[in-house]
């Protein structure tokens, strides 16, 4: 799992959860995992409904002894001290601005946060000599602050932030110091739209998600769009476009993960060994590829793509014929306790006919060619041509 991603109150359906690493990056640098921390994350399996379970992957090696057991008790270090930040700031300049920010606390069991990034970007800000000549009076040093406090969901950080953070407060203080501007709806719109995009890996999507949160945050901030409420509701749909196009990426990964699983065990074998259990769930290789009913297969839609099969994978088609049984004549066979085609006896009895269901397959020679291969090999070849298919299947009895 994701460092303390799911310890964030998810409600998953888990049993078991298994740490593959025990250190995290915090936003400055790695640091190891509190036991306080992954017995939040360990606290996702089972929830209050059953009992659940934590461990590690192999990679990482056993958990000490001395921690698991502090997790399971939850034995945690008190707390000593809370981290506090001056709210009563000064906007008469920069300076004082940053030196309010920097006030340390006068109570014990407070000491003074980190600096944190809306700090260092009005650090950065206040550098430059030009929004430095802008920001000139409360309402101006307010607006900067209000500026520096755009989240950098994407965390680009650095040049690539702050040059954001630079243009959007030039529009909005306007070019003669006055704090009416507006940001372009031009402007705004090439910024938005170029993160609409569904294309690209995992990564890339991801980043497009923290970026349009971004312009989220902005779309919020009262008069700084003459639109609020439209942009609102256009990143809103942009990010949904995004999670769904993530979460096909996602889905794609893991199923590119069974098909290479499954075309290792084709290089090492000419046949996959398919089963199929009593509820007709058919697995190759110890892989679910969907169900069969009767004689009709029902793919996992998550192996097509979402797009039905137009065949029968050569395992399943060999596991039917071999499993199928002889009706009475002009009666329903069944298979697996399910009716499925009518058939009759056409005058020779080395063959039967059939009429059955549709079970998908495109017909002619691609239907023939794999239907024949389940024909026993000493049938002689006329025999094998008069066989019956039924879908992608072939019936034939040795009388």
């Amino acid at each position: 799992m994701a460092t303390d991603a799911i310890g964030m109150g998810l409600n998953m359906h888990v049993d078991h959860v298994a740490f593959a690493a025990t250190r995290k990056f915090d936003g400055r640098g790695p640091r190891r995992l509190t036991a306080a921390e992954m017995a939040q994350i360990a606290g996702r399996a089972g929830r209050h409904t059953r009992d659940g379970s934590f461990g590690t992957t192999a990679e990482i090696g056993p958990l000490d002894a001395e921690l698991a057991q502090r997790i399971e008790n939850h034995s945690f270090e008190p707390l000593t001290a809370l981290q506090w930040r001056n709210p009563d700031l000064r906007f008469t300049s920069i300076e004082a601005l940053r030196t309010s920010l920097g006030r340390l606390p006068q109570r014990p069991g407070l000491v003074r946060a980190r600096e944190a990034d809306d700090e260092l970007a009005l650090t950065h800000l206040g550098g430059d000599p030009e929004i430095a000549r802008l920001a000139r009076g409360p309402a101006a040093i307010a607006l900067l602050w209000d500026v520096c406090r755009i989240p950098d969901f994407g965390k680009i950080t650095g040049e690539g932030h702050a040059r954001l953070l630079a243009q959007i407060y030039r529009f909005l203080i306007g070019a003669d110091g006055m704090s009416s501007g507006r940001l372009p709806t031009d402007w705004v719109a090439r910024q938005v739209d170029r993160l609409s995009r569904t294309d690209g890996d995992i990564e890339t999507l991801m980043q497009r998600i923290a970026g349009i949160r971004t312009w989220t945050y902005v779309a919020h901030q009262g008069a700084w769009l003459a639109d609020g409420g439209g942009w609102q509701e256009r990143t809103r749909q942009i990010e949904d476009k995004l999670s769904d196009a993530l979460h096909d990426r996602l889905i794609q990964r893991f199923v590119d993960r069974r098909a290479a699983s499954l075309m290792g065990h084709m290089r090492q074998s000419r046949d996959l060994f398919a089963t199929v259990g009593d509820a007709g769930e058919v697995l190759v290789a110890g892989h679910f590829v969907g169900t069969l009913d009767g004689f009709r297969f029902a793919p996992d839609l998550a192996v097509t793509g979402g797009r039905p099969a137009e065949t029968l994978p050569d395992p399943l088609t060999r596991q039917r014929c071999a499993r199928w049984r002889h009706p009475s004549a002009g009666g329903s066979s069944s298979w697996r306790r399910m009716t499925t085609p009518r058939s009759r006896w056409p005058p020779t009895v080395l063959c039967c006919g059939a009429t059955t269901l549709s079970a998908g397959c495109t017909g002619g020679r691609t239907c023939w060619h794999r239907a024949s291969r389940c024909l026993p090999r000493n049938f002689s070849r006329q025999t094998r041509r008069r066989g019956c298919i039924a879908g992608s299947a072939v019936f034939s009895r040795r009388i």
